[in-house]
Protein backbone atom coordinates (compact mmCIF):
# COMPACT_ATOMS: atom_id res chain seq x y z
CA UNK A 1 0.00 0.00 0.00
CA UNK A 2 1.30 3.30 -0.98
CA UNK A 3 -0.25 5.47 1.69
CA UNK A 4 1.11 8.94 0.90
CA UNK A 5 3.15 10.33 -1.83
CA UNK A 6 5.29 13.57 -0.85
CA UNK A 7 4.96 16.24 -3.04
CA UNK A 8 8.53 16.72 -3.47
CA UNK A 9 8.81 13.42 -5.18
CA UNK A 10 6.52 11.30 -7.55
CA UNK A 11 5.29 10.81 -11.06
CA UNK A 12 4.76 14.50 -11.89
CA UNK A 13 9.04 14.96 -11.82
CA UNK A 14 11.01 18.25 -10.95
CA UNK A 15 9.29 20.44 -13.26
CA UNK A 16 5.99 19.88 -11.73
CA UNK A 17 7.65 20.28 -8.14
CA UNK A 18 9.03 23.82 -9.17
CA UNK A 19 5.99 24.94 -10.66
CA UNK A 20 4.21 24.17 -7.46
CA UNK A 21 6.71 25.92 -5.30
CA UNK A 22 7.00 28.86 -7.21
CA UNK A 23 3.23 29.12 -7.25
CA UNK A 24 2.90 28.97 -3.08
CA UNK A 25 5.61 31.27 -3.18
CA UNK A 26 4.06 34.24 -5.68
CA UNK A 27 0.98 33.02 -3.82
CA UNK A 28 2.71 33.65 -0.30
CA UNK A 29 4.37 37.35 -1.43
CA UNK A 30 0.85 38.23 -2.96
CA UNK A 31 -1.12 37.37 0.40
CA UNK A 32 1.48 38.91 2.48
CA UNK A 33 0.92 42.16 0.16
CA UNK A 34 -2.69 42.23 0.58
CA UNK A 35 -3.06 42.50 3.92
CA UNK A 36 0.13 44.62 4.54
CA UNK A 37 2.42 42.09 5.60
CA UNK A 38 2.69 37.86 5.70
CA UNK A 39 -0.96 36.32 6.55
CA UNK A 40 1.41 34.25 9.43
CA UNK A 41 4.46 33.82 10.48
CA UNK A 42 4.66 30.35 9.43
CA UNK A 43 3.15 30.76 5.91
CA UNK A 44 5.36 33.94 4.93
CA UNK A 45 7.22 31.03 3.32
CA UNK A 46 4.94 28.86 1.54
CA UNK A 47 7.67 26.91 0.16
CA UNK A 48 9.03 25.78 3.88
CA UNK A 49 5.96 25.24 4.67
CA UNK A 50 5.25 22.41 2.08
CA UNK A 51 8.98 20.63 2.72
CA UNK A 52 8.16 20.84 6.22
CA UNK A 53 4.71 19.05 5.67
CA UNK A 54 6.83 16.46 4.16
CA UNK A 55 9.87 16.18 5.98
CA UNK A 56 7.14 15.93 9.34
CA UNK A 57 5.03 12.63 7.58
CA UNK A 58 8.26 11.31 6.88
CA UNK A 59 9.17 11.32 9.98
CA UNK A 60 5.65 9.99 10.85
CA UNK A 61 6.24 7.34 8.96
CA UNK A 62 9.34 6.52 10.39
CA UNK A 63 7.75 6.03 14.06
CA UNK A 64 4.96 3.69 12.88
CA UNK A 65 7.93 1.63 13.20
CA UNK A 66 7.66 1.82 16.75
CA UNK A 67 3.67 2.65 16.97
CA UNK A 68 1.09 4.83 16.59
CA UNK A 69 1.21 6.99 19.54
CA UNK A 70 5.22 7.57 18.53
CA UNK A 71 4.04 8.75 15.14
CA UNK A 72 1.04 10.94 15.84
CA UNK A 73 3.05 14.22 16.75
CA UNK A 74 4.77 14.08 13.36
CA UNK A 75 1.68 12.73 11.57
CA UNK A 76 -0.42 15.40 13.43
CA UNK A 77 1.86 18.19 12.43
CA UNK A 78 2.04 17.18 8.48
CA UNK A 79 -1.63 17.57 9.17
CA UNK A 80 -1.61 20.96 10.18
CA UNK A 81 0.82 22.03 7.60
CA UNK A 82 -1.02 20.76 4.68
CA UNK A 83 -4.21 22.17 5.96
CA UNK A 84 -2.28 25.62 6.26
CA UNK A 85 -1.75 25.47 2.41
CA UNK A 86 -4.93 24.44 1.58
CA UNK A 87 -7.47 26.41 3.79
CA UNK A 88 -8.80 29.86 2.76
CA UNK A 89 -7.28 32.96 3.97
CA UNK A 90 -6.59 34.41 6.62
CA UNK A 91 -6.17 31.28 8.41
CA UNK A 92 -4.20 29.68 5.31
CA UNK A 93 -3.23 30.14 1.53
CA UNK A 94 -6.10 28.95 -0.31
CA UNK A 95 -4.52 26.42 -2.61
CA UNK A 96 -6.12 23.61 -4.20
CA UNK A 97 -4.56 20.43 -5.70
CA UNK A 98 -4.77 16.75 -6.02
CA UNK A 99 -1.39 16.10 -4.53
CA UNK A 100 -2.09 18.13 -1.68
CA UNK A 101 -5.60 16.67 -0.63
CA UNK A 102 -3.92 13.31 -1.81
CA UNK A 103 -0.83 13.88 0.83
CA UNK A 104 -3.32 15.00 3.71
CA UNK A 105 -5.40 11.84 3.29
CA UNK A 106 -2.46 9.86 3.26
CA UNK A 107 -1.52 11.34 6.63
CA UNK A 108 -5.08 11.01 8.07
CA UNK A 109 -4.58 7.06 7.09
CA UNK A 110 -1.91 6.50 9.20
CA UNK A 111 -3.02 8.41 12.22
CA UNK A 112 -6.02 6.74 12.12
CA UNK A 113 -8.79 9.03 11.13
CA UNK A 114 -10.61 7.17 8.54
CA UNK A 115 -13.06 9.55 8.04
CA UNK A 116 -11.22 12.61 7.06
CA UNK A 117 -9.06 10.45 4.88
CA UNK A 118 -12.07 9.48 3.01
CA UNK A 119 -12.80 13.20 2.75
CA UNK A 120 -9.16 14.07 1.46
CA UNK A 121 -9.33 11.38 -0.76
CA UNK A 122 -12.23 11.93 -2.20
CA UNK A 123 -11.59 15.81 -3.00
CA UNK A 124 -8.48 14.62 -4.27
CA UNK A 125 -10.39 12.76 -6.93
CA UNK A 126 -12.08 15.73 -7.89
CA UNK A 127 -8.84 17.59 -8.94
CA UNK A 128 -7.42 14.25 -9.99
CA UNK A 129 -9.57 11.87 -11.51
CA UNK A 130 -6.98 9.93 -13.39
CA UNK A 131 -4.32 9.47 -10.74
CA UNK A 132 -4.52 5.72 -9.53
CA UNK A 133 -2.88 6.56 -6.59
CA UNK A 134 -5.64 8.39 -5.42
CA UNK A 135 -7.75 5.85 -6.71
CA UNK A 136 -5.78 2.94 -4.64
CA UNK A 137 -6.01 4.65 -1.20
CA UNK A 138 -9.79 6.26 -1.66
CA UNK A 139 -10.28 2.47 -1.80
CA UNK A 140 -8.24 1.39 0.93
CA UNK A 141 -9.52 3.82 3.31
CA UNK A 142 -12.93 3.13 2.40
CA UNK A 143 -12.48 -1.01 3.12
CA UNK A 144 -11.50 0.74 6.41
CA UNK A 145 -14.75 2.60 6.80
CA UNK A 146 -16.42 -0.65 6.22
CA UNK A 147 -18.05 0.88 3.18
CA UNK A 148 -20.34 -1.10 1.03
CA UNK A 149 -22.13 -0.83 -2.80
CA UNK A 150 -24.72 1.06 -2.11
CA UNK A 151 -28.15 -0.40 -4.39
CA UNK A 152 -31.12 -2.01 -2.47
CA UNK A 153 -32.73 -1.69 -5.27
CA UNK A 154 -33.85 1.75 -4.94
CA UNK A 155 -34.52 3.16 -7.90
CA UNK A 156 -33.16 6.70 -9.14
CA UNK A 157 -34.14 9.37 -11.29
CA UNK A 158 -33.32 9.03 -14.87
CA UNK A 159 -31.06 12.14 -15.09
CA UNK A 160 -29.03 10.61 -12.32
CA UNK A 161 -28.79 7.18 -13.44
CA UNK A 162 -27.74 8.65 -17.20
CA UNK A 163 -24.96 11.26 -15.02
CA UNK A 164 -23.89 7.34 -13.68
CA UNK A 165 -23.76 5.97 -16.29
CA UNK A 166 -21.45 8.67 -17.87
CA UNK A 167 -19.48 8.71 -15.05
CA UNK A 168 -17.64 5.80 -15.62
CA UNK A 169 -15.37 7.59 -18.16
CA UNK A 170 -13.30 10.03 -15.88
CA UNK A 171 -14.00 13.65 -16.95
CA UNK A 172 -10.63 14.26 -17.71
CA UNK A 173 -11.00 11.84 -20.88
CA UNK A 174 -14.19 13.16 -22.07
CA UNK A 175 -12.71 16.65 -22.08
CA UNK A 176 -9.71 15.20 -23.93
CA UNK A 177 -11.91 13.76 -26.49
CA UNK A 178 -14.10 17.29 -26.42
CA UNK A 179 -11.47 19.04 -27.38
CA UNK A 180 -10.16 16.70 -29.98
CA UNK A 181 -13.37 16.35 -31.51
CA UNK A 182 -13.68 20.35 -31.39
CA UNK A 183 -10.47 20.96 -33.20
CA UNK A 184 -10.92 18.00 -35.62
CA UNK A 185 -14.66 19.75 -36.74
CA UNK A 186 -12.67 23.28 -37.24
CA UNK A 187 -9.54 21.26 -39.34
CA UNK A 188 -11.98 19.73 -41.08
CA UNK A 189 -13.92 23.01 -41.92
CA UNK A 190 -10.74 24.67 -43.01
CA UNK A 191 -9.49 21.47 -45.28
CA UNK A 192 -12.52 21.68 -47.11
CA UNK A 193 -12.37 26.10 -47.57
CA UNK A 194 -8.61 25.32 -48.62
CA UNK A 195 -8.86 22.20 -50.51
CA UNK A 196 -11.69 23.71 -52.87
CA UNK A 197 -13.67 20.88 -54.89
CA UNK A 198 -10.60 18.66 -55.15
CA UNK A 199 -10.49 14.70 -54.31
CA UNK A 200 -8.25 15.42 -50.46
CA UNK A 201 -11.71 17.48 -49.51
CA UNK A 202 -13.07 16.22 -46.43
CA UNK A 203 -17.00 15.65 -47.06
CA UNK A 204 -19.53 17.65 -44.98
CA UNK A 205 -19.86 14.07 -43.14
CA UNK A 206 -16.84 14.03 -41.34
CA UNK A 207 -17.32 17.88 -40.15
CA UNK A 208 -20.63 16.96 -39.09
CA UNK A 209 -19.39 13.65 -37.43
CA UNK A 210 -16.58 15.55 -35.20
CA UNK A 211 -18.97 18.36 -34.42
CA UNK A 212 -21.66 15.71 -32.74
CA UNK A 213 -18.79 14.24 -31.07
CA UNK A 214 -17.78 17.44 -29.55
CA UNK A 215 -21.22 18.50 -28.36
CA UNK A 216 -21.81 14.93 -27.16
CA UNK A 217 -18.67 15.12 -25.07
CA UNK A 218 -19.22 18.66 -23.68
CA UNK A 219 -22.93 17.89 -22.86
CA UNK A 220 -21.59 15.44 -20.38
CA UNK A 221 -19.30 17.69 -18.84
CA UNK A 222 -22.15 19.55 -18.28
CA UNK A 223 -24.08 17.52 -17.21
CA UNK A 224 -21.45 16.85 -14.69
CA UNK A 225 -21.14 20.14 -12.99
CA UNK A 226 -24.83 20.66 -12.63
CA UNK A 227 -24.75 16.85 -10.48
CA UNK A 228 -21.78 18.11 -8.31
CA UNK A 229 -23.45 21.11 -7.76
CA UNK A 230 -27.19 19.78 -7.33
CA UNK A 231 -25.91 16.42 -4.91
CA UNK A 232 -24.33 18.08 -1.60
CA UNK A 233 -22.15 14.81 -0.68
CA UNK A 234 -21.48 13.98 3.00
CA UNK A 235 -18.96 11.82 4.77
CA UNK A 236 -18.86 10.66 8.28
CA UNK A 237 -15.86 12.58 10.15
CA UNK A 238 -16.57 11.36 13.70
CA UNK A 239 -15.16 7.69 14.53
CA UNK A 240 -18.64 6.65 15.17
CA UNK A 241 -21.98 8.07 15.34
CA UNK A 242 -25.80 6.18 16.42
CA UNK A 243 -28.04 7.63 13.57
CA UNK A 244 -31.93 8.56 14.75
CA UNK A 245 -34.99 8.64 13.89
CA UNK A 246 -35.49 12.33 14.26
CA UNK A 247 -33.07 15.27 14.99
CA UNK A 248 -32.87 14.93 18.55
CA UNK A 249 -31.19 11.89 20.68
CA UNK A 250 -33.75 12.66 23.70
CA UNK A 251 -36.59 11.53 21.42
CA UNK A 252 -36.15 9.85 18.90
CA UNK A 253 -34.56 6.35 19.03
CA UNK A 254 -31.93 4.77 17.09
CA UNK A 255 -32.31 3.86 13.43
CA UNK A 256 -32.18 0.33 11.88
CA UNK A 257 -28.62 -0.13 11.28
CA UNK A 258 -27.77 3.07 13.38
CA UNK A 259 -24.27 3.14 13.97
CA UNK A 260 -21.85 4.42 11.27
CA UNK A 261 -18.37 4.86 11.08
CA UNK A 262 -16.04 7.33 10.18
CA UNK A 263 -15.69 7.47 6.44
CA UNK A 264 -19.19 6.59 5.97
CA UNK A 265 -20.68 8.24 2.64
CA UNK A 266 -23.96 9.83 2.07
CA UNK A 267 -26.10 12.42 0.67
CA UNK A 268 -27.31 15.52 2.98
CA UNK A 269 -30.97 16.19 2.61
CA UNK A 270 -31.35 19.27 4.76
CA UNK A 271 -29.76 20.45 8.27
CA UNK A 272 -32.25 21.59 11.03
CA UNK A 273 -30.47 23.28 13.91
CA UNK A 274 -27.66 21.11 15.13
CA UNK A 275 -28.64 18.20 13.13
CA UNK A 276 -28.24 17.03 9.74
CA UNK A 277 -30.66 14.31 7.62
CA UNK A 278 -28.94 12.29 5.27
CA UNK A 279 -29.03 9.48 2.76
CA UNK A 280 -26.83 6.42 2.70
CA UNK A 281 -26.08 4.61 -0.23
CA UNK A 282 -28.85 2.01 0.36
CA UNK A 283 -31.32 4.61 -0.03
CA UNK A 284 -32.25 4.68 4.14
CA UNK A 285 -32.37 8.15 5.38
CA UNK A 286 -31.28 8.81 9.28
CA UNK A 287 -30.17 11.98 11.45
CA UNK A 288 -26.30 12.16 12.62
CA UNK A 289 -25.59 15.07 15.07
CA UNK A 290 -24.84 18.09 12.14
CA UNK A 291 -20.47 18.01 13.80
CA UNK A 292 -20.29 14.71 12.44
CA UNK A 293 -20.17 15.07 9.22
CA UNK A 294 -18.35 16.95 6.82
CA UNK A 295 -19.89 18.42 3.27
CA UNK A 296 -17.65 17.91 -0.12
CA UNK A 297 -17.74 21.61 -1.43
CA UNK A 298 -19.51 21.66 -5.26
CA UNK A 299 -17.11 21.68 -7.85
Amino acid sequence: MRACRRITVGACGATWLGALVAALAIWGAAAGAIAGGPVAEDLSDPASVLSEASVAYDRGVQALAIGREAALPMLERSIALYQRIIEDPPRGLGIQSGALWYNLGGAYLLAGDTGRAVLAYKRAERLAPLDRNVQTNLAIARQRAGAAAGGGGESRPIFESVVAWVQVIPGSIRFEVFAGAFGAAWLASLWRLVAGAGRLRPGRGVVIAAACVAAGALATLLADEAWARAVREAVVIAPEVIGRTGPDDATYEASPGAALKGGAEARLVKRQASWAQIRLGDGRETWVPGSSIEEMEPR
